[in-house]
């Protein structure tokens, strides 16, 4: 019959008002074709009653999506610098958007299993292989503002929150794909000198970020061999490795082989590189404005700083969509 005649894809057309540009529409409606005739497309209308074609993603208005993601003059800046010997040393504030994802303890001190990257008053960065890790409890909570992860009196003001939801991007654990995960906060944050988003790459699409180095932060491990996690976050700033490149280690490398693509960065050197903790955190790029954006999130590597294996990290932009959309 015509679509018309089938009055439930016919109201599943008008109700949800479909955008027919979109690809899982068009698969959906092609697969209900019976035949054609002269000026004429017959569908086969589904029995039962519950067939319906898949939703279009939602469409994201400019002042919604002005509510949510926070603009430039808040987002990127940390609050300050300090500068001994011409080295920039760690301090509370240097990297406001740092949120540590793991365990808040009974005695107020924080066990940080992964790092994240706060993007909203609600939403926090952080990446899928630190959850639902065969064996392991995952993360309950998220700390923000943080700098000793032992000590109280070091002039950071955390504010602790629960995850109350998360959402990923279907990552799998053998190839390392999609390894992204959006972690939803109990309730707003409160933005403080201490305390402030990472701007998203929007812009930063086409950039592959060669020839230049990188930041990373996190509380992760100084050596691979070292069985404690530092107790103050510690930078790094790492050179991007060409993706064709890594890959082609990687593939040599014995075991899984892991997807390296578009998809990700890849970063490091013999002397400077993410290491295990630092899992989640941010691969920070400082634009031309000086804001700092999060292009990266630290995802896997072989060891640390072994100039063959260089870190690989989950490429934001390439998932800009997916945030946006997830952060309404």
């Amino acid at each position: 019959m015509k679509l018309f005649g089938c009055v439930m894809l016919f109201l599943a057309t008008t109700q949800a008002q479909i955008a027919f540009r979109q690809p899982q529409v068009i698969r959906f409606f092609r697969s209900r074709i019976c035949r054609f005739l002269p000026r004429t497309v017959f569908v086969c209308c589904p029995l039962g009653g519950n067939q319906s074609p898949p939703a279009a993603p939602p469409r994201h208005s400019n002042s919604n999506l002005a509510s949510i993601i926070p603009s430039e003059s808040i987002c990127g800046s940390p609050s300050g610098s300090r500068v001994v010997g011409g080295d920039v040393i760690e301090y509370p504030g240097r990297w406001p958007w740092l949120a540590a994802v793991g365990f808040r303890q009974a005695d107020g001190t924080f066990r940080s299993d992964c790092g994240g990257t706060l993007i909203t008053r609600h939403h926090v960065l952080t990446a899928a292989h630190c959850f639902n890790e065969p064996g392991k409890r995952d993360p309950e909570d998220i700390r923000l503002g943080e700098f000793s992860l032992t000590r109280s009196n070091d002039g950071g003001t955390p504010q602790d929150f629960r995850i109350s939801s998360k959402r990923d991007n279907g990552y799998n654990r053998r190839t390392k794909e999609n390894d992204i995960m959006l972690l939803i906060m109990d309730r707003d944050v409160q933005f403080t000198d201490k305390i402030a988003p990472a701007c998203l790459p929007f812009n930063e699409r086409n950039n592959n970020f060669e020839g230049t180095s990188l930041t990373v932060v996190g509380w992760g491990r100084t050596t691979f061999d070292s069985r404690t996690l530092s107790d103050v976050p510690m930078e790094a700033r790492v050179p991007v490795v060409n993706t064709r490149t890594c890959n082609t280690n990687y593939q040599a490398a014995q075991g899984d082989k892991p997807v390296v693509d578009q998809r990700h960065l890849c970063a490091g050197s013999a002397s400077k590189d993410s290491c295990s903790g630092d899992s989640g955190g941010p691969l920070n790029y400082k634009g031309s404005s000086g804001k700092y954006y999060i292009v990266g999130i630290v995802s896997f590597g072989v060891g640390c700083a072994r100039p063959e294996f260089p870190g690989v990290y989950t490429r934001v932009s390439s998932f800009i969509d997916w945030i946006v959309r997830n952060a309404q």
